[in-house]
């Protein structure tokens, strides 16, 4: 089983194993949340804005409004902070 790791390193790159994956996943998601909400830009042709909202229910576990973006980007980022926090009390 891969480490929970979310090792930072000099130049600026991160290496990330584990749950830091699902970490940089939710904070990637919320981000793009929050550009097709500003924009109308999705971030891949595929990223369809009910496809974003589906994957930030399965993260998070909450059940969101068909286009609350906003929401299940806050919701990610805080989730992604506990995750990390996390892990970073496991060191």
């Amino acid at each position: 089983m891969a480490s929970d790791e979310i090792t930072m390193l000099d130049g600026g790159g991160m290496v990330l194993t584990g749950r830091g994956i699902d970490v940089f996943r939710a904070r990637a998601l919320a981000q793009s949340l929050i550009v097709y909400k500003t924009t109308g830009m999705k971030m891949t042709r595929g990223a369809t804005p009910k496809y974003m909202m589906t994957l930030a229910s399965q993260i998070t576990g909450k059940k969101f409004a068909a286009r609350d973006y906003l929401g299940a980007s806050t919701a990610l980022t805080k989730w992604a902070d506990e995750v990390s926090n996390s892990i970073r009390n496991k060191e």
